[in-house]
């Protein structure tokens, strides 16, 4: 499961948004990669104007079998400029991805 947590919105935002998931079997004591892709589209929300918008900021990312905060691998970016997701084509919108290097064993 990938959660983020926008630091300072303009608005109140919940402390951990689940942004994408993935269902896998994995065997005790193997690992396994799993990768799931954070696109701007999913860091925007509906401002107090009712428009969705995907503002500047920090981000947290979680990520872990569950959304038990103890179970959750931490990392952080920060998005430097406003997108607007109604403009288009803008490749910064249709093409950012964010990678963290977040890696979590399961026993």
């Amino acid at each position: 499961q990938l959660y983020i947590r926008d630091k300072v919105g303009s608005i109140t935002r919940p402390v951990k948004e689940l942004k994408g998931f993935r269902q896998v079997y994995v065997k005790a004591g193997s690992e396994m990669t799993v990768e799931l892709e954070l696109d701007s589209a999913k860091l925007g929300f509906y401002n107090s104007e009712l428009q969705y918008v995907v503002e500047p900021g920090e981000f947290d990312v979680m990520v872990g079998p569950s959304s038990d905060s103890r179970s959750l691998l931490r990392s952080s970016f920060v998005l430097e400029e406003s997108l607007n997701p109604n403009r288009t084509p803008e490749i910064t919108w249709r093409n950012l991805t964010i990678f963290c290097g977040l890696r979590q064993v399961i026993r």
